[in-house]
């Protein structure tokens, strides 16, 4: 059997071309889901922060701060002149 020019330049039957998916769409197919989960994550942590941030705001303000109750009894500590 002779082959011919024609036969040698032809890609094998079984090529990576013939196959159902390609190799890009599989690590798009792995990738995907990663990327997903840390831009959720992401979303999550900002939203913490940002609650976390407020109530240390409210805290330091003194809107949460717990009410002292002096009793008139004890003198106040005098200051050193």
């Amino acid at each position: 059997m002779v082959n011919s020019s024609a036969d040698r330049l032809r890609p094998p039957v079984n090529s990576f071309h013939d196959w159902p998916v390609s190799l890009t769409d599989c690590l798009i197919g792995l990738l995907v889901p990663p990327v997903l989960i840390g831009a959720v994550g992401l979303k999550l942590m900002s939203a913490s922060l940002t609650e976390l941030g407020l109530g240390s705001e409210q805290l330091l303000q003194g809107q949460r701060l717990p009410t002292l109750r002096i009793h008139p009894d004890h003198p106040e500590p005098s200051t050193p002149a």
